[in-house]
């Protein structure tokens, strides 16, 4: 799904961006590409802080594999849920945020 799913989005995004004639086009669009590399970043802290937040170190081994174990296992309902609702919160205050641009640009 991230194969599709991330760069239609960002396909997306950058035609409406680079739509509008707007003098500052440039810097607006890369703000929007460069936050998805600090949204990233900023998740993954947040990620490892619920699912690991003693910062173990897998302790299963399977050959070349390392897995963690349940004490860390356990944790990830609790971060599909915790990400899923700040993922649906984004979603909902984005969309509020975005403006129609004045008609003095053109």
């Amino acid at each position: 799904m991230d194969g599709n799913s991330i760069p239609t989005t960002k396909v997306t995004n950058k035609h409406d961006l680079t739509s509008t004639k707007s003098p500052f086009q440039g810097l607006v669009s890369g703000i929007t590409i460069g936050a998805y590399g600090f949204g990233a970043f900023i998740f993954n802290f947040v990620a490892t802080g619920i699912v690991n937040p003693n910062n173990l170190t897998p302790t299963i081994i399977d050959g070349n594999e390392k897995y963690f174990g349940p004490e860390v296992a356990d944790r990830v309902p609790q971060l599909f849920r915790t990400l899923g609702i700040c993922y649906i919160i984004l979603g909902l205050l984005g969309p509020l945020l975005i403006r129609i641009p004045k008609s003095s640009f053109s």
